[in-house]
């Protein structure tokens, strides 16, 4: 299990805040999981988004592993104009995600990462978004 804080930065240079919460299941090689995540842009924007996800664990020394992993899923983006007090605007679709960090164990359940993710959002007119995790 996961839960993490992101801050991204959009290309359109709008600055995000959010956070990420996911489980996987280790099948072979692999952990095979799914992620929800939270994202808004001060007032006037937020996204949510539910992801699939599969990710590889690397070892690179005892107490240190790389994790890389991508999601595909579907979400949400709510849109409200600067002093508008009609309903927000809603546009959903596709998600992709790509991610890579660093795992450190603390406990047999628990372990630190840091890491930095990519995300795309096909049906958005701003559709990528870059983000870090921590």
């Amino acid at each position: 299990m996961v839960a993490a804080g992101e801050v991204s930065n959009a290309f359109d240079n709008t600055q995000w805040i959010g956070a990420r919460a996911g489980a996987c299941v280790t099948v072979g090689p692999l952990c095979l999981g799914a992620i929800g995540r939270i994202a808004s842009r001060a007032e006037s924007r937020s996204a949510y988004d539910a992801l699939a996800s599969v990710e590889v664990p690397i070892p690179i020394s005892r107490r240190l592993s790389l994790r890389l992993g991508v999601g595909v899923g579907y979400g949400w983006l709510d849109t409200i104009a600067p002093n508008d007090a009609r309903d927000p605007a809603r546009t959903s679709g596709l998600r992709l995600d790509g991610r890579a960090g660093v795992s450190i164990p603390l406990a047999r359940l628990a372990a630190l990462q840091l890491g930095a993710s990519i995300s795309a959002s096909p049906s958005s007119p701003s559709s990528i978004a870059s983000g870090g995790e921590g």
